[in-house]
């Protein structure tokens, strides 16, 4: 951007200085600005001069909030990034120094091209005193990130380098007014170069001869390859504090002195050069006339090859000595902007305002003046200006809050826009193919406007994260500017959230913006389930050949039933692979019923009920919880009687155990054969063959063991295993423990 800033004059403490201004591309519209927003900080402070600065980029804006020195405070300063979505203006990010000191001013001066943001900081201490510096800060994603901090190999105590600062491109030029060159603050002005990341200084802007106290740099501003450095204090002649403005121009990578411009009127503490602005060939220079002998003025020069001549004066239809009109300017292809921080509204004493001024074949007429909606005593409205195509920023930093004084803000003008309302119902859906959503709402204006025939706004949607809206209808609006359009969502993907919007297009003849609302936004729903139980009578283990009724509901979580077949399905206990089984029809209150005879002996089979689902309902196939049932063997052998008794059960080691017991049929005969002797450690889930003692007369069995480990928990027990006419048994778990030695 191609600005200037403001420098605190010696020996005049109430001097409220300048800004400069950037170039854009696009012109200002030939309608009326109207007051669109007012931005300010979320958390406000006393005195934190919020809009003591500012500048614009697009869709960009750039606000800085210093803290005033003269006030305590433990903050170095801030600067705060805006940007538009549509017409909402929204905090991106607040960008601080990482080394900064309390009073270090950072946020004085900034200006903003493109993803670019400058912010000077002129009372930060570096090793060679309070030298000042420049903060150059990038965009990248949405987040900004310090790329570099300037500060010039000369640097020196009270050069107060960043009171004013100017972007364009990839050039930057930052002002050092407190300089001594030839003078104690003589100042000068530094043009730094960025290739890649890196930015280097290319020259240092000098006065052809510098007198003590001119402070060249206190307002720059750079366009290309011109650049304005102004001494706003310079004497000429007799007339202390007349000021001059010096136009450079750059051949390859080196710049000379072009002209020192000055009014032809030019008088007595008029401090020309306080506010500067440069766009192509034309320059406007602020002359706010601080001493309060007249209202101030501004002045368009335009240049013809190379020489500059004055064009017009500017000055306030309303003008007052004491306005300082002038203190700040802003230019952009034949449409100018004054600020008049200390005029006097109708509202409030010194709420301050700011004049638009356009051009036609070089003649320069005021076209409005601008005041801001809540306009309070010594806001200072217009201390900082700026535009960028329709859009104009002014800053107001002596605006107080109800809690704070001084906090600030700052204000953003633009064309008339539409004022457009958007609501949805419902405000949430089921992802259905069908699903659809209303949106209504109202187009209306500031201004008693006449709305078009057949006038529509566009409905744009996009998916919550994405930065791409895309059109999906349009709705006519009625003669009282309402509409109503039904949209059906063409990807109604489960649980996810959709942004909506309302755009009314600009209408040139009625000269007003397009227009944006609010975003509303339309949440698409998960996919339902069916609530599916299943139950099993008789459960657990059944006979072969007993009928089992397999039983359970099928509802929403609202209670609505299913309607239609469920399908039961089995799977063999261990396997993977579900198996359609049985079909059963749904009551009208969704349950469902089936009885089947089991047949297959010797298994455990694990079942479920599934229900289709139903996409144009919402709903997910869905399933019930597993139900297990054990079909026995057809014929059932009685079991062992198995005992097991141990002589000890705590016992040193080396100690012996004997273990004994009897197997018998359940008829009481004894048994034959051998029993076996299963241990594992206490806690463990593991049973280990251990001894094998054989059966003796009266199925009586004993075995004596030497216990050898120490340290251990055993668990004991006795398995007699299945003979034709027996089934397989076990003995009660005995427990020994083996203690340390």
């Amino acid at each position: 951007m191609h600005r200037s800033r403001r420098w605190r004059l010696p020996l005049l403490v109430a001097l409220v200085l300048a800004v400069a201004l950037v170039t854009a591309t696009a012109s200002h519209g030939a309608g009326t600005a109207v007051e669109q927003v007012v931005l300010a900080p979320a958390e406000g402070e006393a005195s934190e001069l919020f809009g003591e600065d500012v500048s614009i980029s697009g869709d960009t804006a750039l606000v800085g909030a210093p803290h005033d020195p003269f006030v305590s405070t433990t903050s170095p300063g801030a600067a705060y990034v805006y940007v538009r979505t549509g017409g909402t203006w929204t905090e991106q990010q607040k960008l601080v120094p990482p080394d900064g000191d309390a009073e270090d001013y950072f946020g004085y001066s900034v200006s903003l091209d493109g993803d670019t943001a400058l912010v000077g900081s002129p009372d930060h201490a570096t090793d060679n005193g309070k030298t000042g510096a420049a903060y150059v800060f990038v965009r990248c994603d949405g987040v900004w990130s310090l790329q570099q901090i300037i500060t010039p190999a000369d640097a020196a105590d009270g050069d107060a380098l960043g009171q004013a600062v100017s972007l364009s491109g990839e050039s930057a030029l930052i002002g050092a007014p407190g300089r001594v060159e030839g003078g104690l603050e003589a100042g000068a002005a530094y043009v730094y170069v960025r290739s890649g990341s890196n930015w280097t200084e290319q020259q240092k802007l000098l006065e052809e001869s510098p007198a003590e106290g001119d402070m060249v740099g206190s307002h720059v501003a750079i366009h290309g390859d011109t650049a304005i450095v102004s001494a706003p204090t310079r004497a000429k002649g007799a007339l202390t504090w007349a000021g001059v403005a010096y136009v450079f121009t750059r051949d390859g990578a080196t710049w000379t002195l072009q002209q020192a411009l000055q009014p032809a009127d030019v008088a007595k503490m008029d401090t020309f050069g306080e506010g500067v602005a440069i766009c192509g060939d034309t320059a406007l220079i602020g002359a706010p006339s601080p001493s309060g002998t007249n209202p101030g003025a501004a002045y368009v020069f335009v240049r013809s090859g190379g020489t500059w001549s004055q064009e017009s004066k500017l000055t306030a239809s309303d003008g007052m000595n004491g306005d300082r009109f002038g203190h700040s300017v802003g230019l952009v292809d034949g449409v100018a902007l004054v600020g008049a921080p200390m005029h006097t509204t109708t509202a409030a004493t010194k709420a301050g305002a700011a004049y638009l001024f356009t051009s036609s074949a070089g003649t320069w007429t005021q076209s409005q003046r601008l005041t801001a909606s809540d306009g309070a005593q010594d806001d200072r409205f217009g201390a900082a200006v700026d535009m960028s195509g329709d859009t104009l920023l002014v800053g107001a930093y002596g605006r107080d809050t109800a809690t704070a004084e001084d906090v600030g803000a700052a204000y953003v003008f633009g064309p008339m826009q539409w004022q457009v309302t958007l609501s949805l119902d419902p405000t949430a859906v089921l992802p259905t193919p069908t699903a659809t959503v209303t949106a209504s709402g109202t187009v209306t204006t500031t201004e008693d406007v006449t709305l078009p025939e057949e006038a529509a706004v566009t409905i744009e949607k996009r998916r919550q994260g994405s930065e791409e809206w895309s059109n999906c209808g349009t709705a006519t609006l009625d003669a009282e500017g309402r509409y109503s359009t039904s949209i059906v969502l063409e990807d109604p993907t489960p649980a996810t959230v959709w942004e909506f919007r309302a755009k009314m297009p600009a209408d040139p003849e009625l000269a007003v913006a397009e227009g944006y609302s609010e975003v509303a936004t339309l949440t698409v729903l998960p996919m339902r389930q069916w609530q599916v139980t299943l139950s099993l009578v008789p459960t657990g283990e059944v006979r072969p050949g007993t009928p089992v009724t397999f039983g359970g509901t099928a509802k929403l979580a609202d209670g609505t039933p299913a309607r239609g077949t469920v399908t039961i399905e089995k799977r063999r206990q261990g396997s993977e692979e579900w198996l359609a089984w049985r079909t059963a029809t749904l009551a009208a209150d969704g349950s469902y019923a089936v009885t089947v005879e089991m047949t297959t002996a010797n298994r455990v089979w694990q079942f479920r009920t599934r229900v289709a689902g139903d996409a144009a309902l919402a709903i997910e196939e869905s399933y019930s919880p597993v139900a297990e049932l054990t079909v026995l063997s057809s014929v059932t052998k009685p079991k062992w009687q198995v005992s097991l008794v141990l002589s000890a059960h705590k016992v040193k080691p080396g100690a012996t155990v004997t273990y004994r017991g009897t197997v018998k049929t359940a008829e009481g005969k004894a048994g034959k054969g051998t029993v076996i002797i299963q241990k594992r450690r206490q806690g463990t889930s593991q049973w280990q063959t251990w001894r094998k003692p054989v059966l003796k007369s009266g199925g009586r069995y004993v075995v004596s063991v030497k216990m050898t480990t120490a340290n251990r928990v055993w668990q004991f027990r006795a398995k007699m295993p299945a003979n034709a006419a027996n089934a397989t048994a076990y003995s009660a778990t005995k427990v020994l423990t083996v203690t340390r030695r």
